[in-house]
């Protein structure tokens, strides 16, 4: 940590493998994973760290989920608090109408 406050780790490795990683680097923070296994709600790898699911890995699934994780830390970098909150991104969810103006301007 000499050089880090908060460290997170963005894994396609699959949950168990990042639950070996964090037991081999306990510095770790955060953990986004993706991957083959699913995590289906947060879990807490090691003391004072938290694994959250990025979206489950699977031919055809991809982007048709969201996750937003709200995390707190004290002064010295050590994980407080956090929420976690995952969305389907289904037809019931309206495009932003931003981004759908920039994806019809990349249109021949």
């Amino acid at each position: 940590r000499a050089e880090a406050d908060i460290i997170i780790l963005l894994s396609n490795a699959g949950a168990e493998m990042n639950k070996i990683i964090a037991a081999q680097v306990p510095e770790i923070d955060i953990i986004i994973s993706g991957g083959k296994d699913p995590l289906s709600l947060p879990a807490q790898p090691t003391p004072g760290s938290v694994m959250v699911q990025a979206e489950h890995s699977s031919a055809g699934s991809a982007g048709r989920q969201v996750g937003a994780l709200q995390a707190t830390f004290n002064g010295l970098g050590g994980l407080t608090g956090y929420s976690w909150e995952s969305t389907r991104l289904d037809p019931n969810v309206a495009d932003d109408p931003e981004v759908a103006a920039w994806v019809e301007s990349l249109k021949p």
